[in-house]
């Protein structure tokens, strides 16, 4: 009798889920966002709902596998805010042969607001709290307008100004404060970045580093202290197609073949722990 109520509401999720968001690709995602570990040598392997279902018995989830060089491709979502990050591990207190059960483990969220049905856009960072299991998120706006292809926006973090040369744009950068460089389209002036800081009256350079972007990608530049002296931090953003994202036009729910309840009734069931 349990197995049976359990297969009627898992079939009736399926059936409710197809008439209320039909099919997937049509609808428009609530958010499109990117993600990285901000710590060096950081690696997190979380997953996520699309369709924000996490607490439906078979809603789809996805895995990310987050870095800390290289930002995820762009992953979409469905859902209301906020978007939910889990880690998932597998139930040991399950039988043997029911160990394909999963057990998501909330780690951290983001909130987020979708205006006029167009997706909140973000590059998240991820940071590793000492001695929590739970993430902390920063977020940086993706949109058009707050980064356009074809620019990188460089971020202080240093508790002095600093002066950055890239070809002949110039610009000061005070702390706590961002800038702006266009592509550097000349093909007599380098794409290097100059970053100087001054001290008795002297400019003191204190990096040199190639940044290269093109109408079809865009960057992000951290500048922060270390040791009483400067580093930086780059990602490059690619401008993707919609269907090459994660998670774009995907099911909200996990079709099963009528078999594999059969064979194994709780293959799809999905328990949350927050």
């Amino acid at each position: 009798m349990m197995f049976v109520k359990k297969l009627l509401k898992v079939f009736a999720a399926i059936a409710i889920s197809k008439m209320i968001f039909g099919q997937s690709s049509e609808v428009k995602p609530t958010a499109i966002l990117q993600a990285v570990c901000w710590d060096r040598f950081a690696s997190k392997n979380l997953s996520y709902f699309p369709w924000g279902n996490d607490r439906d018995e078979n809603a789809t989830n996805l895995n990310l596998n987050i870095g800390f060089s290289s930002p995820t491709l762009p992953f979409v979502y469905y859902g209301e805010s906020p978007i939910k990050f889990f880690v998932k591990e597998m139930d040991r207190d399950l039988p043997k042969e029911e160990t394909e059960q999963s057990i998501f483990n909330q780690v951290g969220e983001f909130d987020f607001t979708s205006r006029n049905g167009n997706p909140a856009r973000y590059l998240l960072l991820f940071l590793t709290q000492q001695g929590k299991s739970k993430v902390k998120i920063f977020s940086i706006s993706l949109k058009q307008e707050s980064l356009p292809y074809g620019t990188f926006n460089c971020y202080s973090q240093f508790k002095e100004n600093l002066y950055l040369a890239y070809g002949n744009q110039k610009q000061s950068l005070a702390p706590g404060k961002s800038v702006r460089f266009k592509q550097n389209e000349s093909t007599t002036n380098s794409s290097e970045i100059k970053i100087f800081r001054r001290e008795n009256g002297d400019y003191i350079e204190e990096i040199t580093e190639y940044i290269k972007v093109n109408e079809g990608s865009r960057g992000i530049v951290f500048l922060s202290p270390n040791r009483k002296r400067l580093k930086m931090k780059r990602y490059y953003l690619n401008q993707t197609p919609p269907e090459s994202m994660i998670g774009y036009g995907i099911e909200a729910t996990i079709a099963v073949e009528r078999g594999e309840y059969e064979s194994n009734s709780t293959s799809v069931v999905n328990p949350i722990q927050n």
